[in-house]
């Protein structure tokens, strides 16, 4: 397991329900004087939160910890860590004895939960053999785990081979389960799910690690002959909690863009269109609120300076817009301080536009060329709200950036779209603030000559995030 933890001081969310363990033991020849009891704070940060006790003269210890809603903890000593289920009841106290350095094979459990607790150990004993080090997949800054062993396999494997090992391997962990007696059934419900999780998204593991062996038409086939997902509640909000399920979701999002690859310069955006289509409630929030937080993180502010707004306004989950409002400040959705650099283009007329020109002018900008079929689609589908709110003050340029201006003029020739529209000619300052990096790209300029942000380009959604801006 990882031992880069932060050691926190922490206070319990408000909305998790009290529920406090006890737990005491003693450790046999102990490799530390502490013991840590780690289980995650939130599963949108991922922060752990880390209670530490020290061992007394006798290797003896006692914690009580309030875990709320919390069903499995983390136990770790030294190198060694093992998972306990704290699940199940209001009040538990639980009595360990370990050996240190074999806490595994040596765990010894009393306890409302010791049956559980023994069933654990012996089910990690024996089906974690390659043990806990997990791999990380990540794409456009979208991030899932899955053991090291199974990244291993997939990439070693021929794909029936694996598929026929992981089949066994699901096999033989349900009948564990199904033929073990004195475990609540709350608790055998939970396993036989995280069991299920576990294989569905080892099986997408095959497919994502293995990207350049599959050709995107054919992941379809893939998808019904060895029937992922299936029986996989995908808006299942209350399993967020484990870590697992997490994973399983980010997954399936990164096998619908495997078998529908876009623009790579536009895979932020194609993330978060596949999120809110693919999934409902606290599922597409949890996922989407991730996306934004992990692409922030890594260097790419654009989906949530575009989407943020957006998703502050129909999220129903307000702990995630509370969560990235603290990571990122409450500012995501506009620059309030970024002042967009003039540029000169070339007027359907000869003359030369400036942005200059529309001072004191709310303006929305389009870039745009005569290749982009999605560029002249959106102008197209977007005409009349474009006319109403060019009536009401809002002045459209429209930016081509075809390589000839013989092009520009043609497109044009084919296409009626409002607005000035431009053939951009010295627009280096300009690239520097705006930095478009894909085509179709838009921007808002306020009244200010300050670059603003709407949750969305369709104009036909964000038409009054405009005339709010119009107003100021």
């Amino acid at each position: 397991m990882n031992k880069l933890f932060l050691l926190l001081i922490c206070f319990l969310p408000q909305f998790l329900v009290a529920k406090q363990i006890s737990i005491s033991g003693k450790v046999q020849d102990a490799k530390t004087s502490q013991i840590d009891l780690v289980y995650l704070k939130n599963e949108l940060t991922s922060d752990p939160t880390i209670f530490r006790v020290n061992l007394n003269s006798d290797n003896e210890f006692n914690i009580n910890l309030d875990v709320g809603e919390i069903e499995f903890v983390n136990m770790i000593h030294g190198d060694d860590n093992a998972e306990l289920y704290v699940g199940g009841h209001d009040q538990e106290q639980m009595k360990l004895t370990f050996v240190g350095g074999a806490m595994l094979s040596s765990l010894h459990f009393e306890g409302r939960n010791a049956e559980a607790n023994r069933f654990l150990t012996y089910y990690h004993r024996s089906y974690n053999k390659g043990g806990t080090k997990l791999t990380k997949f990540s794409k456009a800054n979208f991030s899932m785990y899955v053991n090291s062993e199974v990244e291993r396999q997939a990439k070693g494997y021929q794909l029936r081979d694996y598929f026929e090992y992981r089949e066994r391997e699901y096999k033989y962990k349900m009948d564990y389960i199904r033929k073990t007696i004195n475990i609540s059934g709350s608790f055998r419900e939970v396993m036989e799910k995280r069991i299920k999780w576990g294989y569905e998204l080892e099986k997408i593991a095959y497919f994502l690690f293995n990207e350049d062996k599959f050709e995107a038409n054919t992941l379809r086939n893939y998808w019904t002959k060895y029937q992922l997902m299936q029986g996989i509640d995908l808006n299942d909000g209350k399993s967020l909690k484990y870590a697992v399920y997490r994973n399983l979701l980010t997954a399936f999002i990164h096998y619908l863009i495997l078998e529908s690859p876009g623009d790579e310069r536009q895979i932020d955006f194609a993330y978060y269109r596949f999120i809110s289509g693919n999934l409902m409630g606290r599922s597409r929030d949890f996922l989407l609120a991730k996306l934004m937080m992990e692409n922030n993180q890594n260097g790419n502010p654009r989906i949530a300076h575009s989407k943020y707004k957006g998703f502050k306004r129909e999220n129903t989950y307000p702990t995630y817009a509370v969560i990235l409002e603290e990571l990122f400040g409450a500012n995501l959705e506009y620059v309030p301080q970024v002042v967009v650099p003039d540029f000169e283009a070339l007027g359907e007329d000869g003359s030369t536009v400036k942005l200059s020109h529309y001072t004191n002018k709310v303006v929305y900008i389009s870039f745009w060329a005569s290749w982009c079929g999605p560029c002249i689609k959106s102008m197209r589908e977007t005409l009349a709200v474009r006319q109403q709110l060019e009536s009401e003050g809002i002045v459209f340029i429209n930016i081509n950036l075809d390589d000839s201006e013989q092009e520009w003029r043609s497109a044009l020739q084919k296409h009626t779209f409002n607005g000035v529209n431009v053939f951009g000619t010295e627009m280096t300052a300009f690239n520097k603030v705006i930095r478009v990096s894909a085509l179709p790209h838009y921007s808002l300029v306020d009244k200010n000559g300050r670059l603003d942000f709407i949750s969305t380009p369709d104009l036909n959604e964000s038409k009054e995030e405009l005339r709010a801006v119009l107003k100021r």
